[in-house]
């Protein structure tokens, strides 16, 4: 198999690229160090990532500090290791650090390094009302990679299954020029017992473009 982006889990996990706490801070820098380092052993080239998370009622400079702290730290081992970060928002119940394209480019400019870019994720840039077009206009070729689903808007859901203009969206696609891969993530549970099916009807949708 030749394997296009590598993702550390961070949602479901206890690591967390903000970590408040000193101790899950230090356990989830040499988790995502350790995933680096295997997204260039497998031959991966993209790791896809987020800001990670905050407490809820402290300051969000706070949690936006360690959150570049950390992002900073992987950037440079991901320099020495050949491969790219690809960062995308998360959903504002998710995270408070990056859910709109304003955090991402403010982020994106902290970071600076050509081993740290984008990723759109359809369904956050959604739910935060912005578009394709809006990413694609300010950060153009640095958006490296896509989980490009459908959604209503919430749902990370095979295409038909929600209400996103799949025309559309593959007409920003060519407009925008856009070469990287369109990645499937679709994790509703109504896909658990039966993953094939889903795979299938996305390969049903999208065929028709190719």
């Amino acid at each position: 198999m030749n394997l296009i982006a590598f993702t550390p889990e961070s949602i479901i996990y206890p690591y967390n690229i903000a970590a408040p706490d000193a101790l899950q801070r230090e356990k989830s820098r040499g988790y995502f160090s350790n995933a680096v380092k295997a997204t260039a052993e497998l031959g991966a080239k993209i790791m896809t990532i987020n800001s990670g998370y905050g407490y809820e009622k402290e300051p969000g400079s706070e949690s936006w500090q360690r959150s570049a702290e950390m992002l900073a730290i992987l950037t440079r081992i991901a320099e020495k290791e050949g491969i790219t970060i690809a960062l995308e928002t998360l959903r504002p119940e998710e995270s408070k650090i990056v859910t709109t394209i304003r955090d991402a480019k403010r982020m994106f400019e902290a970071i600076h390094s050509d081993s740290f870019k984008l990723m759109i994720d359809t369904t956050t840039i959604t739910v935060a009302s912005e578009t394709m077009e809006q990413w694609f206009s300010t950060f153009g070729k640095d958006i490296i990679h896509m989980h490009f689903i459908d959604g209503n808007p919430y749902g990370h859901l095979a295409w038909g299954d929600g209400v996103f203009p799949l025309d559309q969206s593959i007409k920003v696609l060519n407009q925008f020029q856009y070469e990287g891969f369109l990645g499937q993530e679709i994790t509703d549970e109504r896909y658990f017992k039966e993953p094939y099916l889903a795979d299938k009807k996305v390969v049903d949708q999208l065929s028709r473009f190719f």
